[in-house]
């Protein structure tokens, strides 16, 4: 499947050699080199599960609980042990079947990877997540939220995506985070709530997050993502999808909507940080075991991105920095989920286990996955739940 896309010219260069250069086999002499910056790619094991695990797996996905197949890309890994399946078809209407190479936007799920490259600057001495916004833009009419307050949505600002709408006339004309910023500064919209009074999960934070990296660096968000994340993990099929120069890129799996039609493209599909990567399941796979691995940043950033920042819910859960925490086991479970055009996508990972869950999916019919019912599949691994506790919207000291 072609999808049109735009990328700036930095990144054009390092994706069509993503797409179209050899990347080796998966743990083979080449991945086990370290980069120049010093890192070791990930490699992914390709043991598989029991034949009984596999046949479970395989009728879950088949018929979801609500009675409907997944149409995605989908990776279980446990302990070295890789389950990997594709269900119904890359482009609905043409019904040609998805492959597992396919590219997947992933939504939200691109927040981890923002989160990350944050810390990784952050250990680089380029920036401090203590720092506050007008530290590196001093025209930022919002003060005293700091970079820590993005990460953990605890800003209170207010979500960029109901403001360009009335600013935006040319909607055939994609924005970028540059535009969103000038136009956040320009018309300052009241915040939503005080800075650090409460959790308020906003798309805002993540893309003034990629705009700081772009401050700090001197490069296109996708560039940096792409020299500091996705080269050295040999996450050769994954790039940030920036909506500046037309060019051809095979196996993305267009999003659809609920009646099977392939969505459009989107003049908010230039804004990155909050959205924007496009992956595929395998390349989330070296992602989940560099970070266990600590091949991109060390055990004390990790350990604090897992940290909540506001109590726990009625439903025991919480956020961190970039990761959703779901204490309701016997482990932390870490995840993300994703929605965007057309796309849902779900990153659920128990690092004590050794677990990750990847289901990137690219149609909005049926309902979404509840991470209670990823749970229950692979409860046989994780142990027993726990009573959660704290209460919505207060913040842990």
């Amino acid at each position: 499947m072609i999808l049109k896309i735009r990328f700036s010219a930095a990144v054009l260069s390092l994706s069509m050699l993503s797409f179209f250069g050899c990347a080796g086999d998966v743990g083979s002499d080449q991945n086990q080199q370290m980069d120049k910056e010093g890192h070791k790619p990930a490699v992914v094991e390709k043991a598989v599960f029991p034949p009984e695990q596999v046949q479970r797996f395989n009728a879950f996905f088949t018929r979801l609980p609500d009675n409907k197949p997944l149409n995605g890309n989908v990776l279980i890994y446990h302990e070295g042990k890789t389950f990997e399946n594709s269900y119904g078809f890359a482009n609905i209407t043409e019904r040609d079947t998805l492959k597992g190479d396919e590219v997947f936007q992933l939504a939200s799920v691109s927040k981890p990877i923002t989160a990350t490259l944050i810390m990784l600057l952050q250990e680089k001495g380029l920036l401090n997540i203590k720092d506050t916004v007008n530290y590196y833009f001093p025209d930022f009419p919002y003060e005293d939220i700091t970079l820590e307050m993005l990460l953990s949505h605890r800003s209170g600002l207010p979500n960029y995506m109901y403001l360009t709408d009335a600013i935006w006339e040319d909607k055939d004309l994609a924005m970028c985070n540059e535009n969103i910023l000038d136009s956040l500064i320009t018309k300052a919209p009241d915040p939503y709530y005080p800075p650090n009074s409460r959790f308020n999960y906003c798309n805002t934070n993540y893309f003034l997050l990629a705009a700081i990296v772009e401050k700090v660096t001197d490069m296109k968000f996708e560039s940096a993502a792409e020299k500091y994340i996705f080269k050295p993990l040999d996450m050769m099929n994954t790039f940030v999808y920036s909506d500046m120069d037309y060019v051809s890129i095979p196996n993305v799996a267009p999003g659809h909507n609920a009646f099977g039609r392939a969505k459009a493209d989107f003049y908010l599909n230039g804004v990155t940080g909050d959205k924007g990567v496009f992956s595929t399941t395998e390349d989330l796979l070296r992602f989940d075991l560099a970070l266990k691995s600590e091949a991109l940043i060390s055990r004390e950033s990790i350990e604090d991105m897992y940290k909540t920042r506001s109590k726990f819910d009625s439903k025991g859960l919480s956020y961190g920095l970039g990761w959703r925490i779901n204490k309701n086991y016997d482990v932390d479970v870490i995840y993300h989920n994703g929605w965007w055009r057309g796309y849902r996508t779900y990153f659920l990972r128990v690092p004590e286990k050794d677990l990750a869950v990847i289901i990137l999916t690219n149609t909005t019919r049926g309902s979404f996955l509840k991470s209670e019912d990823l749970m229950r599949l692979v409860k046989p691994l994780i142990s027993t739940v726990r009573k959660p506790t704290g209460s919505a919207g207060e913040y842990l000291e």
